[in-house]
């Protein structure tokens, strides 16, 4: 009987600690603070593990591919007054004549900021207007893409994963509001993110 009781209590203990473990680890949270113009790798060695959501394989020597047609990052902005500026290095999946180019509409809080075509590695960029970014600072990226395929499908191999784009490296920078500047900096200004593609970078 003394045993029956010693052996109810023993096990009233371990379920208690595996509970409490359980508690611990669901409540740990990765860290999901970005500091502005800091350049995040998406190789093995990088530190974009901690933002990236799903969507997304295991890292490779200098780049991680997406998986499936969508795939989503989540970031801790400091807060701010202007728009932010999005960059992403990135190279996609493709073989011509079948798939020239991965299509990645890319989404910033839920609204459609821009529409990527992706081939050969370079980069690529978007500005987040203001009014979509939330108070608290949280900002989702999520990369839609449609013509993921499969290596296999194109002849380039045996792999059966469903890839779009190889991600190299990450930057979130505050963006100049044209809305702030006078009719004749304007002009001045206008045609340079025009031909650059590059949101310019606000210093205070």
């Amino acid at each position: 009987m003394g045993c029956v009781k010693t052996f109810t209590v023993w096990s009233a203990l371990c379920l208690l600690v595996l509970t409490a473990s359980g508690c611990h680890k669901a409540g740990q949270r990765k860290d999901l603070r970005y500091r502005y113009e800091q350049v995040i790798s998406f190789g093995a060695g990088g530190d974009s593990g901690r933002f990236l959501r799903h969507g997304w394989a295991n890292p490779e020597n200098d780049s991680t591919w997406t998986v499936g047609t969508s795939a989503q990052l989540k970031f801790q902005l400091p807060r701010t007054r202007y728009p932010v500026g999005l960059r992403m290095r990135m190279a996609a999946l493709f073989k011509e004549p079948e798939l020239p180019i991965q299509p990645v509409l890319v989404f910033a809080n839920g609204t459609l900021v821009a529409e990527w075509h992706v081939a050969l590695a370079e980069h690529f960029t978007a500005v987040v207007p203001r009014h979509l970014l939330k108070e608290s600072g949280l900002l989702e990226i999520r990369l839609s893409m449609p013509r993921a395929a499969t290596p296999r499908s194109l002849g380039l191999g045996d792999d059966n994963r469903v890839l779009a784009v190889g991600c190299l490296e990450l930057e979130i920078t505050r963006t100049l509001d044209l809305a702030t500047l006078s009719p004749t900096a304007t002009e001045v200004v206008r045609p340079v993110l025009q031909r650059t593609g590059q949101p310019l970078t606000f210093r205070p």
